[in-house]
């Protein structure tokens, strides 16, 4: 049955009953009458038995109906009311006589309901109940003559079971089927109140078209049904990589679509599409195969001469297919004053060579503690971009490009300096043997020169090359585990020391931690952030540091923040951290101070830190 044939057959039986209502009004009224006539006027006893019977019939009929019906004197108080009522609103006792109208309907809604009793003509209207159910309303009014008032009759349908079936049809309407994500019917309306509102106050608008790249390879490949859980993933991967306020639509097949809000800076929109290519490129665990997968991504930047969704859409779709043209796994953004597309490691290419060359970026330092005794160890050196716009940039958000171009080798050489000179620093002026880490890329390890270039340093500011710790990832071993091997080992022969950082989110062979003679395995920040939420975390960080003990190997945890991460780390055995918990990543200046205090526990860490800032 149809919407429509539902309320007209609902219609048919309000009416039915409405009129049952009427004479049961009359019989009720003339039975009544007629009983306390006391002069000469009689009734025929079969007359009065007929009525008497009427009004029982109607009265039972009533009482039975299937919906909600009371009668309503006119101050609008409860004299007689069905059993459908009462269970439709919850009533605790069956009998509402006497209670007001007022009494039944919720607040938002009694305006309207006088409103509509007053009328002449009273058309039915829809309530949400206070218990959320929703029912129909019809008002019938009973007059005793043309200028006196006798009744209301007010009937109350329920109809939440055709409310929730119109709010899923509603929402199947502008909702993806498979990933439930709005659909293009749906973002296109957002999109355009978007523009709208870009062009009175000018807040930032931009628009993200992702297209997952050889997605019709694997689909073909796999079957429909991994190609279907491949696209779920990716739907969560991509919002996960979201603001709260940003919409992310599924157009179909394996598109995209990004709308970003209030952006402070044009370049923010490039941030948030870096996250989602990092995001979708992680490994894909699927039907005991695992799955890599990039996406391309076209921006635009809306500007307030924007005309329509249309152009919007277009413009991005237009970047998206340049992104995939350069080989995928990239990032294109138009350019709407050169009407034209730049590809988005292009721009941030010149803007990392302009860094270099006009000293935007600095060394920051993270303690790395004695689980045990809360004593700082060493310290990590970490690589941050005082960016002239977007004011510091954290190294997450620009080190894998670097990473994809030459500049991570000169990049590099300037951070392995200023570590190692900070590191002789600590050691001629505060007397102190800390270990100093510094990471490694994979360009770097590939480099011929990058052997030398350490051992030049280390002679140069005269420090113990075991005092250096050179951290690379796993992904390292498998690009060229040959030459990455001979790396290590003519380092290692030089007493350079070298960790596994990250350990547990590439590739995990054990096979590869054994031929390569790394002293330290650190454990990812993404694990120890939920070793105390899910017991899944829990045991894979045992297994690590289980794996580290069995090869002879420190473990380090990352990302510790709370004092029960750091008890649930003691317990399994590991015995070295850092993270917020401890401290955030410090200048120079303030590690220098910090470390020439009397004391150098974590519990007092984190007080100088701020006093020294302060």
């Amino acid at each position: 049955m149809t919407f429509a044939d539902s309320s007209s057959h609902l219609f048919h039986i309000s009416f039915i009953l409405a009129a049952a209502v009427y004479m049961f009004c009359l019989a009720y009224k003339y039975s009544r009458k007629y009983s306390v006539v006391k002069g000469n006027l009689k009734i025929h006893p079969d007359i009065k038995s007929n009525i008497l019977k009427s009004r029982g019939l109607f009265e039972e009929t009533l009482a039975k109906a299937p919906i909600g019906i009371a009668l309503l004197d006119a101050d609008y108080r409860c004299f007689w009311n069905n059993d459908s009522l009462v269970e439709f609103l919850g009533a605790s006792q069956k009998n509402l006589s006497g209670e007001l109208l007022e009494d039944w309907i919720p607040l938002k809604y009694r305006k309207k309901f006088y409103s509509e009793i007053k009328k002449k003509t009273v058309k039915p209207f829809e309530i949400m109940f206070t218990n959320e159910l929703w029912g129909i309303v019809t008002i019938s009014t009973v007059r005793k003559n043309q200028k006196s008032l006798g009744y209301f009759i007010v009937q109350i349908a329920d109809i939440t079971d055709k409310h929730l079936m119109e709010e899923k049809l509603t929402h199947q309407a502008i909702h993806d089927s498979l990933t439930g994500l709005p659909n293009k019917l749906l973002f296109y309306d957002r999109l355009q109140h978007a523009i709208e509102k870009n062009k009175r106050k000018n807040q930032g608008l931009a628009v993200l078209f992702c297209d997952i790249d050889h997605f019709k390879d694997i689909n073909d490949a796999m079957g429909h049904l991994v190609g279907d859980e491949l696209l779920l993933i990716a739907a969560d991967r991509i919002r996960n990589s979201l603001r709260t306020n940003d919409t992310v639509a599924r157009f179909g097949g394996d598109e995209f679509v990004i709308l970003i809000e209030n952006l402070d800076f044009q370049e923010e929109a490039l941030e948030i599409a870096n996250k989602v290519i990092k995001e979708v490129k992680k490994p894909i665990a699927l039907h005991d195969e695992e799955i890599f997968v990039t996406t391309s991504i076209g921006i635009f930047n809306v500007d307030q001469d924007t005309i329509s969704a249309d152009e919007v859409l277009k413009f991005a779709d237009s970047a998206m297919y340049v992104a995939k043209e350069a080989g995928r796994d990239q990032i294109a953004i138009y350019d709407h004053k050169q009407e034209g597309v730049v590809l988005a490691n292009l721009k941030i290419g010149n803007d990392l060579h302009r860094a270099l060359k006009n000293k935007e970026f600095e060394l920051l330092y993270q303690p790395i503690m004695d689980l045990k005794t809360g004593n700082i160890t060493g310290v990590e050196a970490l690589l941050y971009w005082n960016h002239p716009e977007k004011g510091v940039v954290g190294p997450s958000e620009f080190i894998h490009l670097a990473e994809e171009t030459d500049l991570i080798i000169p990049i590099g050489n300037w951070v392995l300096e200023e570590a190692i000179r900070a590191k002789a620093e600590i050691s001629k002026k505060l007397n102190l043997d800390l270990t100093m880490s510094v990471n490694l890329s994979f360009r770097q390890l590939a480099n011929e020169n990058t052997t030398n270039v350490i051992l030049d340093f280390v002679k140069e500011y005269e420090i113990n090359p075991n005092e250096i710790l050179l951290e690379i990832t796993e992904s390292s071993f498998v690009q060229d585990s040959v030459h990455v091997r001979a790396v290590m080992e003519k380092l290692i022969r030089h007493n350079c020391k070298f960790a596994i950082d990250d350990f547990g989110t590439g590739y995990s062979s054990f096979n590869y931690l054994k031929r390569f003679s790394a002293e330290i395995l650190k454990i990812d920040t993404s694990f120890t952030k939920h070793i105390c939420d899910t017991s899944e975390d829990l045991a894979i960080v045992a297994a690590i540091i289980n794996l580290g003990m069995a090869l002879n190997m420190k473990i380090v945890a990352e990302g510790i923040e709370t004092e029960e991460q750091l008890a649930q780390l003691l317990t399994l055995g590991c015995n070295y951290g850092q993270g917020y918990l401890f401290s955030r990543a410090i200048s120079k200046q303030t590690l220098h101070e910090i470390l020439a205090t009397s004391s150098r526990n974590w519990k007092i860490l984190e007080e100088n830190v701020s006093n020294i800032d302060n």
